[in-house]
């Protein structure tokens, strides 16, 4: 599951004048056709909505085989606005994937920090308590919640980086979404896993 930050701050400017939404769709433009051929994949986005801010998480695109067409039509629709329930929708994605019960892959991609008062961290010390298989891989844009996904990742042995231009998101997203060897083994958390 792609869980993308579409919160109003996601509107600056990231790199070559394009915001750090439209980074993010460039970016999956490049890599989630090739992802979606070896795997079924979906997207959950947070931020817009007409609810509080807290609260508007959509499930756009269920986890299905073949999903490019669907995901990138979604992510092209988005308007960027609200805040940041991060541990919210975290905690949507995992139900959605039923980690539970089968291997699931959250990949995230955001600019900020949880702005809704819930700990990350905790719900991400929860989910591997549940599941221990479960990744939760995190992707920065240009943002400044280095700690935060740090801490998500190293609960869940997972990645985090942040990255800083287009070119370092898309290989990011290529990391996390294509390379089996992140989704299925049991791996250090490291910061940055591309030079």
């Amino acid at each position: 599951m792609i869980v993308l930050d579409a919160s109003q701050s996601m509107y600056q400017v990231f790199d070559a004048g394009h915001s750090r939404i439209e980074a993010a769709r460039m970016a999956a433009r490049r890599v989630v056709p090739a992802a979606a051929r070896n795997r079924s994949l979906g997207l959950m986005t947070f931020g817009p909505g007409p609810g509080d801010q807290c609260s508007n998480i959509s499930l756009k695109v269920p986890v299905q085989r073949n999903a490019a067409a669907p995901i990138l039509a979604q992510m092209d629709k988005l308007t960027t606005d609200g805040g940041t329930p991060l541990t919210a929708a975290i905690a949507a994605a995992a139900e959605a994937l039923d980690y539970r019960n089968r291997e699931a892959v959250i990949v995230v991609v955001t600019d900020g920090d949880e702005t809704c008062g819930r700990d990350p961290c905790e719900l991400a010390r929860a989910l591997h308590h549940d599941a221990p298989d479960l990744k939760i891989h995190m992707i920065g844009v240009d943002g400044s919640a280095t700690s935060t996904a740090s801490c998500i990742a190293e609960e869940t042995n997972s990645y985090s980086v942040q990255t800083k231009n287009l070119d370092e998101l898309t290989a990011a997203l290529a990391q996390t979404l294509n390379c089996p060897q992140i989704s299925s083994v049991e791996r250090k958390h490291v910061r940055k896993f591309f030079d």
